[in-house]
C-alpha cells in the first residue's frame, strides 16, 4: 500500500515510495503531477475515474475507485485507491490525500469489472478500519486527518488536529505504558526521514483496543521531505483471532504430548510381561537347560 496527497491549487502530487513502485516510476527522475497520473490510467477508466475526482473534490466528499494503470514497460496493473478530502477554514477543498493498493495478484492478473468489484468488497474493510493523517516537518505537528481517524480516537478531526502541536503529543491518546515506545518509534524515524512501524494500546469506550501505525515519508523530486503519512488501524479483532489461534495450537501440542506419554506408559506395560514371557520360553526351549516335566509345567503354568 503506497500513500500520495494531491495539493490542488499548486497541481502538485506527492507520491511515497511505495507509489512509485505501484506506476514502475523512477523515484528521482520522475515528477508526479495530476496530468501526468491521469496519462498513466487506462483510456477505457479514464473518464470514469476523472469524473470520481471531479465529484470529490467539488462535493468535498471522500474518493474510492478501481482502475487499470499502465506502467513505462506497458504492463498493465489493477489498483484500488481511496482519498479524503483536506478543507481549508471555509470549506473549500484544498488537497485530497489517499492510498492506492495493487491488487493485480489478487485478481490473476486479469482485469474483470465483477471480480475487481469483489476485490473491492474484501479489501474494503481494510481502509475502513485505517484512519489516515499527515504532518509537514515544518510544523512539526498532523496538518490533517481522515474522519475515521478522528472517529477512532473519539474526537472530532478539527480537535484531534488542534490538540497535536508535536508527534509526541499524540501520545497522550495511549495507554500509559506504551507512550515512551510510540514516542521513540517515531522520533527516529521521523529523524532519519524514513519508515516506522509501532504497535500499541488506547483504553476507549468500548475497552481496550490495539492499534497499528504505520509512518511513510513523502518526498519530493528532488528527495527532500515534504510530509510524514501515518495509516493506524485497529487491529484488536485480528489479535483476538491471533490468540485463538494461538490457543488452539497450545492445546493441540498438549494433546500430542498426552497422547504420545499414553502410549510410551501403554508400551512399557506391554513390554515388561512379554519379556518374562519370551525370556522363559527362550528357557525352555533351550538345550542346554535341562528340566523336569513337572518343573516346565510349572514354569510355563506360571506364565500362561
Amino acid at each position: 500500500m503506497g500513500h500520495w496527497y494531491w495539493h490542488i491549487q499548486a497541481d502538485s502530487l506527492s507520491w511515497s515510495e511505495q507509489v512509485f513502485a505501484i506506476y514502475g516510476q523512477d523515484l528521482l527522475s520522475f515528477q508526479p503531477t495530476y496530468d501526468r497520473f491521469v496519462d498513466t490510467i487506462h483510456g477505457a477508466d479514464r473518464d470514469r475515474v476523472q469524473a470520481n475526482l471531479e465529484t470529490a473534490v467539488c462535493n468535498a466528499t471522500s474518493f474510492e475507485c478501481d482502475a487499470r494503470i499502465i506502467r513505462p514497460d506497458g504492463q498493465i496493473r489493477n489498483i484500488i485507491t481511496k482519498a479524503q478530502p483536506e478543507c481549508d477554514d471555509d470549506g473549500q477543498v484544498v488537497g485530497l490525500f489517499g492510498v492506492v493498493t495493487d491488487v493485480t495478484d489478487a485478481s490473476f492478473g486479469h482485469y474483470k469489472p465483477c471480480a475487481t468489484r469483489r476485490i473491492c468488497l474484501i479489501l474494503q474493510p481494510v481502509f475502513l478500519d485505517s484512519g489516515i493523517g499527515y504532518g509537514t516537518p515544518d510544523q512539526a505537528c498532523i496538518a490533517f486527518c481522515s474522519d475515521h481517524l478522528a472517529h477512532m480516537f473519539e474526537t472530532g478531526t478539527r480537535a484531534l488536529v488542534r490538540s497535536i502541536n508535536h508527534p509526541g503529543d499524540f501520545s497522550v491518546y495511549l495507554h500509559p505504558e506504551d507512550r515512551e515506545a510510540y514516542a521513540s518509534a517515531v522520533s527516529e524515524g521521523v529523524t532519519a526521514g524514513q519508515a516506522y512501524e509501532v504497535a500499541y494500546r488506547r483504553q476507549t469506550n468500548a475497552g481496550e483496543r490495539h492499534f497499528r501505525e504505520i509512518g511513510q515519508p513523502i518526498l519530493d523530486g528532488n528527495g527532500a521531505l515534504q510530509r510524514y503519512i501515518a495509516t493506524i488501524q485497529d487491529v484488536t479483532d485480528a489479535k483476538a483471532r491471533e490468540a485463538e489461534l494461538e490457543k488452539a495450537r497450545q492445546d493441540l501440542e498438549a494433546s500430542v504430548q498426552a497422547k504420545d506419554q499414553l502410549f510410551s506408559i501403554i508400551g512399557h506395560d506391554l513390554k515388561s510381561p512379554f519379556n518374562n514371557i519370551i525370556g522363559f520360553a527362550s528357557l525352555l526351549s533351550s538345550d542346554d537347560v535341562v528340566l523336569g516335566e513337572e518343573k516346565m509345567k510349572e514354569y510355563a503354568g506360571a506364565h500362561c
